[in-house]
């Protein structure tokens, strides 16, 4: 969304340069550089905010038509369950078998409980299929075998002594506990989420050679792009050198990991909420709304990062925050709504610069590829006042115009699922 520069909109765009939350739309170029040496850093072995983690998955190897794969997908805090199967120049065919709160999300339970509780509706199935997708969004280190080991959970999930397990192994340990009709053990690919979504684009028909990339916006953020003929989880959330402002250190102080994971606390849903909130009553206790709202918004209660859009667009006279807004005057609305839009802004140039720093990297190595694909999803994504449309504003002037590669975006609400089978078939 582009602002339409007023006194008020100016008085609020001050302010956040005041308190080093603003951002320079010329700054693009040098974001991007800085995060391309951040990347170079990490894949060199050097130490480095991103964790640049190889998945030993090829993102454009062929995909077998007429064999079903059971997808897991473990996202979240939901956990589905559901067969797959590819059919030529048709969508995938994708019969959900169970839906439910991930284990660990309602109460803490064991490992073993975890995989058992993933392993139970899979069971009846491993006769009629022996490959396995799963995908596991939380942090893990994928291994050459195409297993994975658990690093850590987080999103509320509690699941005891999961740190350090071979995911893969447990699952197959777990159905052999349990008991299945097949002699031999399933073959089962583990990747994350991000990774899922770029091999969505294995379904993309236009010109090739193209420069496959995901996007991934929620509750978190990541990026994962193609090197070296395997895709690479670049793990952006953890970006430490993107310009951070007041209200940026005191999210980061006061979440449960500082010093962590600080660009996903810029932008994504588990935050932006939080941090126009921590503006709002900055700019109140400054005294820059009316006379009346200003006591009310310095104690503003937190906004959930879903009621984002209704702040700005003045929807909200029905709900909690009703008083609040019937004291405040269409200057305090713009101003507050500049402060949200802005806030988003900055977010899609940071995250546009990580994916254009990702694009170069891919392209130094398909330097014949003159088209990007992005595999897009994530609810932030999708439904974030402006966030979808500033982001692709962006890469459309400082990649497309700039360096002449045209993008095409692929939005697959099925995209955990549709890359769970891919991966599955294809490794």
């Amino acid at each position: 969304m582009v602002l339409t520069m007023n006194k008020t909109n100016l008085k609020a765009i001050q302010f956040l340069d005041s308190i080093n939350m603003g951002f320079d739309l010329g700054s693009f170029e040098i974001l991007r550089d800085n995060c391309v040496s951040e990347m170079e850093k990490s894949l060199a072995g050097k130490s480095a905010s991103l964790e640049m983690i190889p998945t030993w998955i090829t993102a454009d190897l062929p995909v077998p038509e007429d064999t079903p794969c059971i997808a897991v997908d473990a996202g979240g805090t939901n956990l589905r369950i559901g067969i797959v199967e590819f059919k030529h120049d048709k969508a995938p065919r994708i019969v959900t078998i169970c839906r439910m709160p991930i284990p660990g999300s309602v109460s803490e339970v064991t490992a073993a409980d975890f995989f058992e509780t993933i392993a139970r509706p899979l069971a009846p199935l491993i006769k009629d299929c022996g490959r396995i997708g799963f995908v596991f969004s939380y942090s893990a280190e994928s291994l050459p075998s195409h297993d994975a080991r658990a690093i850590s959970l987080a999103k509320g999930i509690c699941v005891q002594g999961i740190e350090g397990l071979l995911l893969g192994e447990q699952l197959i340990c777990a159905l052999d506990r349990i008991g299945t009709n097949k002699t031999k053990s399933p073959h089962i690919t583990v990747l994350n989420d991000t990774t899922a979504s770029l091999l969505v684009t294995n379904r993309y028909s236009g010109e090739r050679p193209i420069l496959p990339a995901a996007f991934i916006l929620g509750t978190g953020l990541n990026i994962a792009y193609s090197e070296a003929s395997q895709i690479i989880n670049t793990e952006i959330g953890g970006a430490d050198f993107f310009p951070r402002g007041e209200c940026d250190e005191r999210i980061d102080g006061a979440s449960n990991n500082p010093t962590e994971h600080q660009l996903e606390k810029m932008i994504s849903g588990a935050y932006i909420g939080p941090l126009v909130t921590d503006a709002v009553r900055s700019a109140a206790s400054g005294r820059l709304f009316s006379k009346a709202a200003n006591p009310l918004l310095a104690n503003l209660p937190d906004i959930a990062s879903s009621e984002i859009n209704d702040w700005i667009s003045g929807k909200l006279h029905q709900s909690r925050y009703a008083t609040i807004m019937q004291s405040m005057t269409k200057e305090d609305h713009d101003f507050l709504r500049t402060i949200a839009v802005s806030l988003i802004n900055r977010g899609a140039l940071y995250c546009a610069a990580a994916m254009s720093a990702a694009l170069h990297l891919e392209n130094r190595a398909i330097p014949g590829a003159r088209t990007a694909v992005i595999s897009c999803n994530g609810s932030t994504y999708m439904k974030l006042h402006g966030f979808k449309n500033m982001f692709e504003a962006y890469l459309a002037k400082w990649v497309t115009e700039k360096q002449g590669i045209k993008i095409n975006y692929m939005y697959e609400d099925e995209g955990p699922m549709i890359g769970a089978a891919i991966a599955g078939l294809t490794t």
